[in-house]
């Protein structure tokens, strides 16, 4: 199940706000620990948003 985060960073980005979405994922990110974010998760993160979005 999607995390409601996610869910609002996805409902975000349909909106149109991108770069506040950005911002979100940063913040997202930034909470996590570096070494969970590897080359899957940015293309999880690029096939749900349609922008290549660097992570790390």
């Amino acid at each position: 199940m999607i995390s409601r985060r996610i869910q609002k960073i996805i409902q975000l980005i349909y909106l149109g706000h991108w770069n506040t979405s950005y911002n979100a994922i940063t913040r997202y990110v930034c909470g996590k620990k570096r070494d969970l974010m590897n080359e899957k998760n940015v293309t999880l993160l690029h096939g749900i948003t349609g922008f290549p979005v660097s992570l790390t």
